[in-house]
């Protein structure tokens, strides 16, 4: 345990570097699978090895361009589910849609959804942060809930959207409440 540790702040110690050609928005480690995948806006996603001794090479595994994903690519999040399933999700930022990509393997594509304009509340648009929970959150969300910042609304103004995780999976998604958000790591 380092000093800064042990006085109840954190530590941080720099392992490798990598770099990507243009502007670099969102990212997300699945700690579990041990990749961390990185939205180059104008390119697309990259996934790279999370160890410390990997390559700063990485894979480009969804391209703008390719299944409605259009530029800005921004803000990444995991859904995480049992057995290294669930899925990468992505904004686009260039078409206010998400697209869904399978969490393991080569991380095919599997779909692609939007937040629209309901009968009380405008749709998502322009998103460049969103985040997502598998666990139970109150009565209100109990299969998980995604987070999405929208960025063009009725009023002018930012907010923030929300949406169980159960209505966007339906019956097409995998719904895991169970998988522990952080799995403990081996150390």
């Amino acid at each position: 345990m380092r000093e800064t540790e042990a006085a109840g702040k954190v530590g941080a110690e720099l392992v490798r570097t990598f770099k990507l050609r243009s502007q670099i928005e969102g990212c997300v480690a699945d700690d579990e699978l041990g990749c961390v995948y990185v939205a180059e806006e104008s390119v697309g996603i990259w996934k790279f090895d999370a160890g410390p001794g990997g390559s700063k090479t990485g894979t480009l595994i969804a391209r703008v361009g390719e299944h409605g994903l259009a530029a800005d690519v921004e803000g990444l999040t995991i859904y995480a589910a049992a057995g290294g399933r669930g899925y990468l999700i992505a904004s686009s930022q260039g078409s206010s849609t998400f697209n869904l990509y399978q969490r393991d393997g080569k991380n095919e594509f599997v779909a692609t959804m939007a937040a629209v304009d309901g009968p009380t509340i405008d749709g998502v648009a322009e998103t460049d942060g969103i985040a997502v929970v598998n666990c139970p959150m109150g009565e209100r969300f109990p299969k998980g809930l995604f987070v999405t910042q929208d960025g063009v609304t009725a009023s002018g103004r930012q907010n923030f959207k929300l949406f169980g995780w159960e209505d966007i999976a339906a019956d097409r998604l995998i719904v895991d409440t169970t998988h522990p958000v952080r799995p403990a790591r081996v150390r």
